[in-house]
């Protein structure tokens, strides 16, 4: 690119509002004091952008750039909006474009150790301040001279300063001055040209939308016109067809009361009548109820009679019933006792059931301290000093269900792991960065020879045939957002690979109900897909493909860890068994379990290990 297409900006006086950048020492500038970021066309997709107006308009970014100006070519590769993981994105990018840039100018056997880095990351350089400048400088004399390296830049400069040795060459060399200055004119003039018909395009695109819309504003309007017309004809029509129901309701009102009159005086008719059967009906009862008075005298003195014959009988049977009572409560006080007996001799049933589980549990403590004494003294002899442990469980999801074991479980083994002698690093409920800035660490941690055990306890899901491990706070929007927030299973192993380690173990409880099976057919439902592992590591999985691992046995399960975990923890505890015979017994045991409650759950174990490893030797 011509350095005719940069111009440098003014440098302004630094102030709150202006981009910044944190040194490594700790102290800070406005990156306008640098003039590198002020030189217009370094944005491809905008040539009158600096990186500072660039920077004010976005939520994160990153600039990288080679590491040695002198021999390397100048490149570049700006990312952002990508929510803090810009450097992850540029780094490669940069890298790429470098190597094409020497090949493109022929500089393979010069440019050997040259490499893109992160110049700056979200307004931090891992640069002191004087390194800073130096670099920046650097970059800004190449972007005047063509963007070559400045070592082949100023050998140029001074091969076309020394004298001319014969008068020849310096007329070829004005000529060359002369054709170059032509060119370089005929470009700015070109560019000119271009910029004028894309403005002269743009100009024509905006008159003819403008007409566009205009258009479509008439036409709107006559619509508006004629719906409005229509409206007010079907408002005159509604308000005739009221009228003449109107009329028409207040016909059948007067034809209703017309019968309603009618109606009344035939009831006052029927009234009067039914007034005159009444009264003699009246005169007809009272003669009646004096027949029947003297009747009921009769019959009162008659039923006197027969009550004082029913109080005797009743008497009669009082005291029948009284004595059926007593001999009732007598029976009554006779069962009490039974049932007295019977709770007495359950009770001495059940004291004799608690010694005899009293007996049957100190017997069993006997046991266990004597397998923990056997324990103690396996832990006695020396262990490997260079054993490391990334141990992470996540409960507490914010988008997704949360689960109820993952963080016990985590705790469990860091503590069991503990005891035999690893280094452990526990982390619970993490969100995605600090999920990548564990495995980061982790990473750097450990070196050749180490022996290293990796455990997640969590949701984990298979996006075709990857599986990844999904921080708490993934929402899980589309199939895109899934794959950049959650942490590919792969990359932990091939970092492990890449540090040369002599033993990985990496144990990934995550075969769970996929949170966002609704999203896509291409996310599994359940479980996580099969994976290869490299030599000197060993994969287990909590569950096999398509399967989903248990937590409780049953609903009265009081125990807080995980079907898998619970098994691998009892397991581990035995000394003199290999690592290998310690996974195909857990495998074995949580088969068993599983089916004795109708389920089906097979741990998955992929083994490239060479040699023998040991928890307890």
């Amino acid at each position: 690119m011509s350095c005719l297409l940069f111009h440098v900006c003014a440098n302004a006086e630094c102030s709150s509002f202006d981009s910044k950048v944190k040194f490594a020492d700790g102290s800070q500038a406005c990156l306008n004091e640098f003039e590198f970021f002020t030189v217009k066309g370094v944005i491809d997709q905008d040539l009158s952008l600096t990186f500072i107006n660039k920077i004010k308009n976005v939520s994160s970014y990153a600039i990288a750039t080679p590491n040695n100006p002198e021999a390397c070519p100048y490149v570049k590769q700006m990312s952002w909006d990508w929510s803090g993981s810009d450097a992850f994105q540029a780094l490669p990018k940069c890298q790429d474009k470098l190597a094409q840039k020497i090949r493109e100018l022929g500089l393979s056997d010069q440019a050997q150790g040259c490499k893109c880095q992160v110049l700056i990351d979200n307004g931090r350089t891992t640069l002191t301040r004087e390194k800073f400048s130096e670099l920046t400088s650097s970059y800004k004399v190449q972007l005047s001279n063509g963007l070559s390296p400045l070592k082949s830049t100023k050998y140029a400069v001074d091969t076309i300063s020394k004298p001319a040795k014969n008068t020849a060459d310096d007329v070829l060399l004005a000529e060359k001055s002369k054709l170059e200055e032509d060119l370089r004119i005929a470009k700015e003039n070109e560019i000119k040209l271009q910029q004028e018909k894309l403005d002269f395009d743009r100009k024509v695109a905006r008159e003819a939308e403008e007409k566009k819309l205009l258009l479509e504003k008439l036409k709107l309007e006559e619509n508006l016109r004629l719906a409005k017309s229509n409206e007010i004809e079907a408002q005159r029509a509604a308000l005739e067809r009221e009228k003449q129901e109107a009329i028409r309701v207040a016909q059948l009102k007067l034809e209703e009361n017309l019968r309603i009159a009618k109606n009344n005086e035939i009831e006052a008719q029927r009234a009067a009548l039914e007034r005159e059967k009444q009264e003699a009906i009246r005169a007809a009862q009272l003669k009646l109820e004096e027949s029947l008075r003297i009747a009921k005298n009769a019959e009162i003195e008659a039923q006197r009679a027969a009550l004082e014959r029913e109080k005797q009988e009743a008497i009669r049977l009082a005291q029948l019933k009284l004595e059926e009572e007593k001999l009732k409560t007598l029976q009554d006080e006779q069962a009490k006792v039974l049932n007295l007996l019977r709770q007495n001799e359950e009770l001495k049933r059940q004291q004799q059931e608690r010694l005899l589980a009293d007996a049957k549990r100190e017997a069993e403590a006997k046991l266990a301290l004597e397998e923990s004494k056997k324990q103690q003294a396996a832990l006695a002899k020396p262990l490997p000093t260079n054993r490391y442990a990334l141990v992470i469980g996540n409960n507490n999801y914010k988008d997704v269900q949360k689960l109820d074991t993952a963080v016990e479980d985590a705790k469990s083994i860091a503590l069991s792991l503990a005891q035999v002698g690893y280094k452990v690093t526990l982390k619970t409920d993490l969100k995605e960065k600090e999920m990548k800035s564990a495995f980061r660490n982790f990473k750097a941690q450990v070196s050749s020879g180490d022996e290293v055990l990796f455990y997640y306890a969590g949701h984990g899901v298979q996006f075709g045939n990857s599986n990844y491990l999904i921080p708490i706070d993934t929402a899980g929007e589309n199939e895109e957002q899934i794959k950049d927030d959650a942490i590919p299973l792969q990359r932990i192993l091939d970092d492990m690979t890449e540090q040369k380690v002599k033993f990985t173990l990496a144990m990934i409880d995550a075969c769970r109900d996929n949170p966002f099976k609704k999203l896509s057919r291409n996310l599994g439902t359940r479980g996580l897909a099969p994976t290869n592992a490299a030599t000197g590591q060993m994969i287990i999985f909590s569950a096999g493909t398509g399967q989903q691992a248990i937590d409780k046995l049953s609903p009265n399960d009081k125990d807080r860890n995980g079907l898998f975990t619970r098994i691998f923890l009892k397991e581990m505890q035995k000394p003199g068994l290999r690592v290998d015979e310690i996974l195909r017994n857990v495998r074995n045991e949580v088969v068993k379990l599983a089916r004795s409650v109708g389920q089906e759950q097979v741990p998955a174990i992929y083994d490239q290990v060479v040699g023998e490893f040991y928890f307890i030797n």
